[in-house]
C-alpha cells in the first residue's frame, strides 16, 4: 500500500477519506439544524389545522402544506441517515488502511485492505451525493411552500381590505 521511496504516501491516502469525513460532518451539522425547523413546522401546521376559526378552504390548504412539511422532513431524515453512513464508511476506509499499511504489509492482506478502503471510500461518496441531491430537492420543495404561504398572505390582505 505505502511505498517505500515515499514515507508521505500513508499521509496522502489517510487525508483523503479524513477530508471528506470532514465534508460530511459539516453537511450533517447543516441537515441536523434543517430537521429542527422543518420539524417545528410540521408541528405548527398540526396545530393550525386543528384551531378554531379556520374554515374547510383554509384547512385544505393548511393539509397540503403539512404533506409537503412531512416529505420535507422525509427527505431531511434521509439525508441525515447517509451522511452518517458517509462518515462510517470514510472512516472505515481510513481504518482499513492504516491496518493496511502497517500490520499487512507486504502480505496478501495489504491488496484487500486496499480494495476495502477504496470500496468504502467510493460508498461515502456516493452517500454524499445522494444525501445532496436530496438537500437540493427538500430546497425546492421548501421554496415551494413559502411561495404558497405567500399567496395565502395576501388573499388574506386583499380579503380584510374589501370588508
Amino acid at each position: 500500500m505505502v511505498a517505500d521511496s515515499d514515507p508521505f504516501a500513508a499521509l496522502s491516502f489517510i487525508a483523503g477519506p479524513a477530508l471528506m469525513t470532514n465534508a460530511a460532518s459539516l453537511l450533517l451539522l447543516g441537515t441536523i439544524n434543517r430537521y429542527g425547523r422543518a420539524l417545528d413546522r410540521a408541528r405548527l401546521l398540526a396545530t393550525q389545522i386543528t384551531g378554531a376559526g379556520v374554515d374547510s378552504g383554509e384547512r385544505a390548504f393548511l393539509s397540503r402544506q403539512l404533506r409537503a412539511a412531512e416529505l420535507r422532513v422525509l427527505l431531511i431524515v434521509r439525508s441525515l441517515t447517509v451522511f452518517y453512513a458517509a462518515i462510517g464508511t470514510f472512516g472505515l476506509g481510513t481504518m482499513t488502511y492504516l491496518i493496511g499499511a502497517t500490520l499487512l504489509a507486504g502480505t496478501a492482506g495489504e491488496r484487500v485492505a486496499s480494495v476495502i478502503m477504496l470500496g468504502a471510500s467510493t460508498l461515502g461518496v456516493l452517500c454524499l451525493i445522494f444525501g445532496s441531491a436530496a438537500l437540493a430537492y427538500e430546497s425546492r420543495l421548501s421554496y415551494r411552500i413559502l411561495r404558497d404561504e405567500a399567496e395565502l398572505a395576501l388573499r388574506r390582505a386583499a380579503a380584510a381590505e374589501r370588508g
